[in-house]
């Protein structure tokens, strides 16, 4: 707006009639003298009411009166007492089974019952027992084990006999 020829703009028009304070000076003092502008803006403001009025013409009534609920706490819902109680006892129950089949009782008791275990696995089987399962050792004769893994003085000899050759 640089002359008395030109109107405000549509922008101008929406910030009047929203505040018109916060126009500058001179676009007031335009608002004020120009009829056209000022027509301008009653229409606008007439359509803004229109736009109001229909809304609340073609808006549905609330069926009930909204109003929000009282505050409460979470906990004040739901009593947790009633749950409480068999929930604990039913955890106490499975602590205490699961500690009695953990716990070994008398440690001493327990260690010698598994050092007598222990002596029973080291045993060697009894010749009934390798007979029942079926598989036979009988090949593997003591020639055959000295061969795959020679006494000690004869490894000794053939080590004495390799220097004495040197």
């Amino acid at each position: 707006m640089t002359s008395q020829n030109t109107h405000l703009s549509e922008e101008q028009i929406i910030c009047a009639v929203v505040d018109e304070q916060d126009l500058p000076a001179a676009v007031q003092h335009h608002l004020s003298a120009c009829p056209m502008c000022q027509d301008k803006k009653q229409q606008f403001d007439r359509a803004l009411n229109t736009l109001e009025e229909m809304t609340e013409a073609f808006s549905p009534l609330p069926q009930r009166k909204i109003r929000l609920p009282d505050h409460q706490p979470f906990f004040g819902k739901i009593t947790w007492f009633p749950v409480r109680i068999p929930a604990f006892a039913a955890g106490l129950a499975l602590f205490l089974l699961t500690l009695s089949i953990w716990y070994p009782g008398n440690l001493e008791v327990s260690k010698e019952k598994m050092r007598a275990q222990v002596l029973r696995e080291a045993e060697p089987l009894p010749d009934l027992c390798q007979e029942i399962s079926g598989e036979s050792y009988g090949y593997f004769t003591n020639e055959f084990m000295d061969f795959v893994v020679p006494p000690e003085e004869s490894r000794i000899d053939a080590v004495r006999s390799d220097h004495s050759r040197a």
